[in-house]
Protein backbone atom coordinates (compact mmCIF):
# COMPACT_ATOMS: atom_id res chain seq x y z
CA UNK A 1 0.00 0.00 0.00
CA UNK A 2 2.68 2.65 0.73
CA UNK A 3 4.66 1.92 -1.93
CA UNK A 4 1.94 2.37 -4.41
CA UNK A 5 1.63 5.69 -2.91
CA UNK A 6 4.34 6.68 -3.03
CA UNK A 7 5.46 5.70 -6.48
CA UNK A 8 2.17 7.89 -7.75
CA UNK A 9 3.22 10.59 -5.68
CA UNK A 10 6.25 10.76 -7.30
CA UNK A 11 4.65 10.21 -10.70
CA UNK A 12 2.20 13.32 -10.11
CA UNK A 13 5.62 15.09 -9.07
CA UNK A 14 7.87 13.90 -11.90
CA UNK A 15 5.00 14.50 -14.34
CA UNK A 16 4.62 18.37 -13.28
CA UNK A 17 9.15 19.00 -12.81
CA UNK A 18 9.54 17.51 -16.59
CA UNK A 19 7.21 19.79 -18.43
CA UNK A 20 8.23 23.68 -17.70
CA UNK A 21 5.01 24.75 -18.56
CA UNK A 22 2.85 22.47 -16.57
CA UNK A 23 5.45 23.86 -13.59
CA UNK A 24 4.72 27.42 -14.38
CA UNK A 25 1.22 26.35 -14.83
CA UNK A 26 1.19 25.29 -11.26
CA UNK A 27 3.24 27.92 -9.37
CA UNK A 28 2.11 30.82 -10.88
CA UNK A 29 -1.29 30.01 -10.74
CA UNK A 30 -2.02 27.59 -7.91
CA UNK A 31 0.69 27.11 -5.28
CA UNK A 32 2.14 30.95 -5.55
CA UNK A 33 5.19 30.24 -6.56
CA UNK A 34 5.55 27.05 -3.99
CA UNK A 35 7.15 23.73 -4.47
CA UNK A 36 6.08 20.33 -4.13
CA UNK A 37 9.14 19.32 -2.88
CA UNK A 38 12.56 20.46 -0.81
CA UNK A 39 15.42 18.65 -2.63
CA UNK A 40 18.23 17.82 -0.39
CA UNK A 41 16.26 18.32 3.20
CA UNK A 42 16.25 15.23 5.05
CA UNK A 43 17.11 13.11 2.00
CA UNK A 44 15.61 10.00 4.32
CA UNK A 45 12.57 11.64 4.50
CA UNK A 46 12.22 12.46 0.92
CA UNK A 47 8.87 10.50 -0.13
CA UNK A 48 7.38 11.23 2.90
CA UNK A 49 7.98 15.46 2.41
CA UNK A 50 6.75 14.60 -1.38
CA UNK A 51 3.37 13.08 -0.07
CA UNK A 52 2.66 15.94 2.41
CA UNK A 53 3.77 18.48 0.14
CA UNK A 54 1.37 16.91 -2.53
CA UNK A 55 -1.29 16.59 0.25
CA UNK A 56 -0.74 20.28 1.48
CA UNK A 57 -1.64 21.37 -2.45
CA UNK A 58 -4.33 18.96 -2.62
CA UNK A 59 -7.16 21.22 -3.61
CA UNK A 60 -5.29 23.51 -5.86
CA UNK A 61 -3.97 20.45 -8.19
CA UNK A 62 -6.92 18.98 -8.45
CA UNK A 63 -8.25 22.83 -9.57
CA UNK A 64 -5.09 23.04 -11.38
CA UNK A 65 -6.34 19.82 -13.33
CA UNK A 66 -9.44 20.72 -14.15
CA UNK A 67 -8.85 24.17 -15.49
CA UNK A 68 -9.13 25.79 -19.13
CA UNK A 69 -4.98 25.90 -19.35
CA UNK A 70 -4.40 22.70 -18.29
CA UNK A 71 -6.95 21.47 -21.06
CA UNK A 72 -5.34 23.55 -23.51
CA UNK A 73 -1.99 22.24 -22.90
CA UNK A 74 -1.05 19.06 -24.89
CA UNK A 75 0.51 17.75 -21.61
CA UNK A 76 -3.04 17.13 -20.56
CA UNK A 77 -3.95 14.73 -23.58
CA UNK A 78 -0.86 12.66 -23.20
CA UNK A 79 -1.05 8.93 -21.95
CA UNK A 80 1.16 9.99 -18.60
CA UNK A 81 -0.90 13.45 -18.29
CA UNK A 82 -4.59 11.28 -18.17
CA UNK A 83 -2.32 8.92 -15.88
CA UNK A 84 -1.93 11.71 -13.41
CA UNK A 85 -5.33 13.16 -14.04
CA UNK A 86 -7.12 9.76 -12.26
CA UNK A 87 -4.53 9.86 -9.68
CA UNK A 88 -5.88 13.08 -8.64
CA UNK A 89 -8.94 13.65 -9.26
CA UNK A 90 -10.76 9.79 -9.36
CA UNK A 91 -8.67 7.60 -7.68
CA UNK A 92 -10.46 7.76 -4.48
CA UNK A 93 -7.97 5.57 -2.29
CA UNK A 94 -4.81 7.93 -3.22
CA UNK A 95 -5.97 11.30 -0.73
CA UNK A 96 -7.20 9.04 1.65
CA UNK A 97 -3.92 6.89 2.01
CA UNK A 98 -1.68 10.31 1.87
CA UNK A 99 -3.40 11.50 4.84
CA UNK A 100 -2.60 8.36 6.67
CA UNK A 101 0.62 7.85 5.47
CA UNK A 102 1.66 11.04 7.00
CA UNK A 103 -0.34 10.82 10.79
CA UNK A 104 1.87 7.96 10.81
CA UNK A 105 5.34 9.13 9.58
CA UNK A 106 4.65 12.73 10.95
CA UNK A 107 6.03 12.07 14.30
CA UNK A 108 9.21 10.26 13.07
CA UNK A 109 10.59 13.55 10.97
Amino acid sequence: MIYEIIKKARNITKFIYNYARVLALMRKNFTNENDLYRPGIMRFATHFLSIQCLFKFKKELQQMFTCMKWVELSYGKSKVGKEIVVITLQDKDFWPQCEHIIKIIEPLV
